[in-house]
C-alpha cells in the first residue's frame, strides 16, 4: 500500500472518529439537559408543594377573608381566600358586583311597587320574586360558583 493510501485512510479512521466523539458529545449533553430538566421540575414541584401547604393552612384559618351579602332573601358569600392568585380573586369580586347589581335592581323594583301603589296606580304582580332574584344571581355568578370562590343560596 503505498503512502498516500495509508494516509487517506488514516485520514478517514481520524474523520470517523471525530463523528463518533461528535455523536458521543452530543448524546452526553442530551442526557446533561434531561437531568438539568428533571430537577427545575422537581425544584417546581416542591415549590409549588411548599406554596400548596401554606395556603391550605390558610384557609383552615378562622379569620380568612369572606364577604358575605345578604339580602332580598338570598345570601352571596366570596371566599377571597380560597383564590390563589390575582385572576381568581378578580373573578370572585366581579361575581360579587353583578350579584350586588341584580339586587340593587331587585330592590329599586320593589321600592317602585311601593311608590306605586302608595299614590294608587297599577301594579303588575312581583315579577322581582326571590326565586327570579336567585336564579339571575346564580347565573351571573356561575364562572364563580363553578370555581368554588362564590357560595350563592337562600336564607
Amino acid at each position: 500500500m503505498s503512502t498516500a493510501a495509508k494516509q487517506a485512510e488514516q485520514i478517514v479512521r481520524e474523520r470517523e472518529k471525530a463523528a463518533r466523539d461528535a455523536e458521543v458529545q452530543k448524546e452526553a449533553a442530551r442526557i446533561e439537559g434531561d437531568a438539568r430538566r428533571k430537577a427545575a421540575r422537581d425544584e417546581h414541584a416542591g415549590r409549588m408543594a411548599a406554596m400548596k401547604d401554606a395556603e391550605d393552612r390558610l384557609r383552615a384559618h378562622e379569620d380568612a377573608t369572606r364577604i358575605e351579602v345578604v339580602f332580598f332573601g338570598i345570601r352571596i358569600t366570596a371566599h377571597l381566600e380560597r383564590s390563589s392568585d390575582n385572576l381568581r380573586r378578580q373573578q370572585a369580586m366581579h361575581a360579587l358586583t353583578e350579584a350586588v347589581f341584580l339586587l340593587q335592581a331587585a330592590f329599586e323594583e320593589r321600592v317602585g311597587q311601593v311608590r306605586a301603589e302608595a299614590i294608587g296606580h297599577p301594579v303588575a304582580d312581583g315579577t322581582w320574586t326571590t326565586d327570579y332574584v336567585l336564579a339571575r344571581v346564580k347565573d351571573a355568578c356561575r364562572y364563580g360558583v363553578a370555581s368554588g370562590l362564590v357560595t350563592v343560596e337562600r336564607v
